[in-house]
């Protein structure tokens, strides 16, 4: 009797949630809070490692993970998860952050724009040929937002500018920033509805991920007060 086939799971159903609420100190450092929710292939791969190792191991286990995901010079360790053993419920994650992020000249701070990019190495830039299909184990939809809560007296010089980078049916980058008087929001949203590529579309997805790279290496720039003030 033949297998049966199951029809294959919707990109829309894997969603990975992160956002920060990062407070800024004059000197470029940070700390705050990350929360990474989980829905789909993220959630089931941490409740199978829970259900094999016990909490102290799964811990270090999802710092080990989130380690690549934030800026070199971040410490980030799991406060706690929420549902890790409800399966109908998104799985939450509570990560504690602090260390070195921005660098500050005399008059100036500049800040990576997009925090979980910063050492995302981005897949298929520096491949220029490939002579078997691409597969990325299933679909998916990133959803970025970060808040940075700026130091009293700083001012905002630039943001990234705003950017939507299609790939017709396959993939999309749109990437948004908004500055208020005490504090900037960048928010990203990377969509991928595409598991398996013949190689003959190597060059399409090739092309996209280069103008991904471009997009998230875009920095947040800040004025510093006169010496004085602010403090």
């Amino acid at each position: 009797r033949a297998a049966a086939s199951l029809p294959p799971q919707t990109y829309s159903a894997n969603t990975l949630q992160r956002t920060g609420d990062l407070t800024l100190d004059e000197h470029g450092a940070v700390s705050g809070t990350l929360r990474f929710t989980m829905v789909g292939q993220q959630a089931l791969r941490w409740r199978q490692t829970a259900l094999k190792n016990d909490p102290d191991e799964v811990n270090k286990l999802f710092d080990e993970w989130i380690k690549p995901l934030v800026p070199e010079g971040i410490e980030a360790h799991i406060d706690r998860f929420l549902a890790l053993d409800d399966p109908d419920a998104p799985l939450v994650a509570t990560v504690k952050v602090s260390g070195g992020l921005g660098v500050a000249t005399a008059r100036r701070v500049i800040l990576p724009a997009f925090f979980f990019e910063t050492r995302g190495e981005h897949p298929f830039v520096d491949q220029t040929t490939r002579i078997e299909s691409v597969d990325m184990q299933f679909g998916e939809v990133i959803t970025d937002q970060v808040t940075y809560h700026l130091p009293s007296g700083f001012a905002v010089e630039s943001v990234p500018q705003d950017a939507k980078i299609p790939w017709t049916g396959y993939a999309v980058l749109v990437e948004k920033a908004k500055a208020d008087s005490n504090k900037v929001t960048v928010a990203r949203l990377f969509s991928r509805a595409f598991t398996l590529l013949k190689p003959d579309q190597y060059q399409d997805l090739r092309a996209f991920y280069q103008k991904v790279a471009t997009a998230d290496q875009q920095q947040l720039v800040l004025t510093t007060p006169p010496a004085g003030k602010g403090h």
